[in-house]
Order: structure tokens, then C-alpha cells, then sequence
């Protein structure tokens, strides 16, 4: 049998859903900016080294992290 200490802890990954909209709003947000201040061709000179993949990476560790600490607190347990 399989059940939780504390489920009211479970309630907080109702949050994950609004981190991701909020991390997509914000990432979309940003390119838009970025394409107002330059032109395409510009992109690559004046921030050489800019990767959206390496900040939706970290966002999807990070997420997991969130996740898993969640879980943690809810004080899963395994018996009889």
C-alpha cells in the first residue's frame, strides 16, 4: 500500500503549471524585446553567446527540483 504522511502538500504542485506559463511568457517576452532592439542579423554580434536552450534547460531542472522536493514533503511511505 502506498500513501502520503502529509497530502496537503500535494496542493503546491498545482504551481508547476503556472511556473511553466509564467517561465514561457517571460522567455517569449525577452525574444520579442531582443528583435525590437535589433535586427536578426545583429543578434549574433551583439550577444554572441545567447542560448534560450541552456535557460530552458536550467528552468527544466529546476522545475524537477521543485517537483521532487514537493513530493519529499508530502512524506511518502511504502508497508503494510
Amino acid at each position: 500500500m502506498f500513501r502520503f504522511g502529509h497530502p496537503e502538500y500535494l496542493h503546491f504542485l498545482y504551481a508547476v503549471p503556472l511556473m511553466i506559463l509564467l517561465f514561457w511568457y517571460i522567455l517569449k517576452k525577452s525574444k520579442k524585446q531582443l528583435q525590437l532592439f535589433t535586427d536578426k542579423s545583429l543578434q549574433k554580434t551583439v550577444i554572441p553567446k545567447l542560448s534560450y536552450s541552456k535557460y530552458t534547460f536550467k528552468f527544466a531542472v529546476f522545475t524537477l527540483a521543485v517537483v521532487l522536493i514537493i513530493l519529499s514533503l508530502s512524506s511518502p511511505q511504502i508497508g503494510a
